[in-house]
């Protein structure tokens, strides 16, 4: 698989639209659903950043403004989004009171992750490997923990909610980022960051399935068929 602007730009294309269409039809019947229904939109919007720092370093021009935003997505705002879309639909207490400690988990690690990322411009590089954009950052975990410990962390952050969940068709979601995660940790090692937001961005276009199953089960809750 060949990773490249134009690869990015075009994942942007259908999942912007894809994600507005997905707000916009899921405040129609369920608000609770509506962080969910972002998230074509946001991966969106975050391919279309990369393809501007694949422009950058095509042209040879200064991509530091465009890392920073990738970077708010990938190191921070995902790690508290995930788990607070499913916190507001979970229905379960115990469930939903652990998904909440999970958002403020999310939160902090991610803060602690992209301020100093963000305030030290040294702290991070670009390069571009078999075709994929390698990232290389320092962490504040680096010399506390190896790389890997730290990106089991953001994996359960992440994933749990997501297969812990009482709804169902949410929790295929969760097994399938799990499983990018998995793929993008073995076969791109070099490009993880890159590589695993691109998977995810692809099989976020996965949630207009979800959230059509989600509104066909809310309606008949609403209007229950007569037999």
């Amino acid at each position: 698989m060949c990773f490249s602007a134009t690869a990015s730009f075009t994942a942007a294309a259908v999942l912007i639209p894809l994600g507005m269409y997905c707000i916009k039809d899921t405040i129609s019947w369920d608000k609770t659903y509506i962080p969910f229904a972002c998230y074509p939109l946001f991966f969106g919007i975050q391919q279309m950043i990369e393809g501007l720092i694949w422009q950058a370093k095509d042209n040879g021009l200064n991509a530091e403004i465009t890392i920073y935003g990738f970077f708010f997505f990938s190191h921070l705002f995902w790690l508290f989004w995930v788990p607070f879309s499913v916190w507001i639909i979970e229905r379960n207490q115990q469930k939903k009171q652990m998904m909440f400690y999970s958002i403020f988990a999310g939160l902090i690690f991610g803060l602690s992750m992209y301020i100093p990322l963000y305030t030290n411009d040294n702290w991070f590089s670009i390069a571009i490997t078999n075709h994929s954009i390698s990232y290389k950052v320092i962490l504040i975990y680096d010399r506390i923990m190896p790389r890997q410990i730290v990106q089991f962390i953001y994996t359960l952050i992440v994933v749990l909610p997501l297969l812990f969940t009482s709804v169902k068709i949410i929790k295929r979601f969760g097994l399938m980022i799990l499983m990018s995660i998995f793929l993008a940790s073995y076969y791109f090692e070099y490009a993880f960051v890159s590589v695993w937001c691109y998977f995810s961005a692809i099989l976020s276009s996965y949630l207009y399935f979800v959230l059509y199953q989600a509104k066909k089960i809310a309606l008949n809750e609403i209007y229950p068929k007569v037999s």
